[in-house]
């Protein structure tokens, strides 16, 4: 109690985690998204991404149904690679599971029409 009044709280810490598969073909990648997509792991996502796109693909699907956390990092990630998805002609689609916490950031901010994206059944 002491050192709270003093200004000594001690505070654990949960490191987020993330995994980010490419699976599919490199005309068709699917991008799959497996843990937290918070400021600390979208690095991850950002550069599955990037690599994916830059084969120029057909088609490119983002999975996320299996992502625990959504935050606005994840959703900047998303905009800017669907921006260039679009700039270079490749299809773009990104399956939600529904009544999740990222289809619930996707509604709140009114972008599941610019996102396409599709509440998909988990697996």
């Amino acid at each position: 109690m002491r050192d709270a009044l003093m200004g000594n709280v001690s505070r654990s810490c949960v490191a987020s985690t993330i995994a980010v598969d490419v699976l599919g073909t490199p005309d068709q990648p699917r991008v799959l998204v497996t843990g937290d997509v918070d400021a600390l792991t979208v690095i991850e996502l950002v550069e599955a991404l990037a690599d994916a796109l830059r084969a120029r693909p057909a088609a490119l699907c983002v999975d996320l149904r299996s992502a625990s956390f959504f935050g606005a990092a994840g959703l900047s990630a998303l905009l800017s690679a669907r921006e260039t998805a679009c700039g270079q002609d490749t299809r773009w689609r990104v399956l939600i599971a529904d009544h999740s916490i990222v289809w619930r950031v996707v509604d709140v901010t009114g972008l599941a029409g610019e996102l396409n994206a599709v509440v998909a059944d988990p697996f």
